[in-house]
């Protein structure tokens, strides 16, 4: 089980939702 701090939640927050743009924008080409 990982604690993380809210500033490390905010990375993966950000790097999740840049893949799901990528992810998307290849998708809808």
């Amino acid at each position: 089980m990982h604690i993380l701090s809210s500033d490390n939640r905010m990375k993966v927050l950000q790097y999740m939702q840049f893949k799901l743009t990528e992810v998307w924008l290849s998708m809808s080409l």
